[in-house]
């Protein structure tokens, strides 16, 4: 019953769409997907306001692709998003980064004789991602340990489990639950070990950060085609959440450690994927699309 409850609200949410829009009368409508924006969307298209959607993951939700028919204007985040075949008006402009991110990238990386280890999922933690990290530093051997610092954004519930397994490591550690200065962070880092979620990839492009992925294994699994998108250019390499997944990391984590995987060539990689003009793009294709809208009105019929 939980799941037909949005379909009832359907007219009243179509109704103060209408309502609002009205009031408002907006120049243009961007949706940037999820069911809470197709009411909105397609309202504004009946009443002839462009519409401008943007997705961010490699694969298009199902309100995004219900909607794409429906606007004048598609931006993508990742090049070849999966929209409906037929799909024109489609253009690449990566995804809007916030300023404190964009701006904190202006210093220039520490450089610390330990590499630096950002373990992060997502800005709560993840408890998958926890215990595969935790499995995976186990297993290196003292030496390997030492060579290493890492910083891990566990969540609230896993903070405490988590910060008593690297007590038993013995290894240099900072556990945080949460974190509101991830530029800080970003510029100390040297490697990533983190889900797929779309912002975290372009954050880690802006600041050239190679990563090692375990994208999360629900959500339609965008997060995996996400992180497909990026290993395809050399920038991160990534695995399932599975049994395996654990000596998978510990397997890269030593490579990185050793030096046989190349780090400099993924962080370089990783960097070109970065679009920090992402939100000024944006804006360009909004205020394009409102320039063609209000020529259009102006032209006689």
């Amino acid at each position: 019953m939980a799941m037909l409850k949005p379909l009832f609200l359907m007219p009243y949410l179509f109704f103060k769409s209408w309502r609002h829009l009205s009031k408002l009368k907006p120049a243009l409508c961007v949706g940037f997907g999820s069911f809470v924006s197709y009411p909105g969307v397609r309202t504004a298209k009946w009443m002839g306001i462009p519409v401008l959607i943007h997705e961010q993951n490699r694969y298009a939700g199902k309100a995004t692709r219900w909607l794409v028919p429906h606007a004048d204007q598609i931006a993508e985040s990742f090049p070849g998003t999966g929209f409906p075949e037929g799909c024109r008006n489609v253009r690449t402009v990566g995804l809007p980064l916030r300023e404190s991110v964009l701006t904190g990238s202006g210093a220039a990386r520490m450089r610390s004789e330990k590499l630096r280890i950002l373990v992060m999922g997502g800005s709560q933690g993840a408890h998958g991602l926890n215990r595969a990290v935790i499995r995976a530093l186990e297993a290196l051997n003292p030496e390997e340990k030492s060579k290493i610092a890492v910083t891990h954004i566990t969540g609230s519930k896993d903070q405490a489990e988590v910060g008593e397994c690297y007590c038993r490591m013995g290894l240099t550690f900072n556990v945080l639950s949460f974190s509101r200065d991830m530029p800080t962070l970003f510029m100390n880092t040297d490697l990533a070990v983190t889900r797929a979620g779309a912002n975290t990839l372009f954050e880690l492009a802006f600041y050239g950060i190679p990563a090692f992925v375990i994208p999360f294994p629900h959500a339609g699994g965008h997060q995996k085609l996400n992180a497909r998108s990026f290993a395809e250019r050399g920038g991160l390499d990534y695995h399932d959440e599975d049994k395996e997944a654990p000596e998978w990391l510990t397997r890269k984590l030593r490579g990185a450690i050793n030096g046989s995987l190349n780090l400099d060539r993924m962080a370089l990689a990783i960097k070109e994927l970065a679009r920090p003009d992402a939100g000024n793009e944006l804006v360009r294709i909004a205020r394009e699309l409102i320039t063609e809208h209000e020529d259009h009105k102006r032209r006689p019929c």
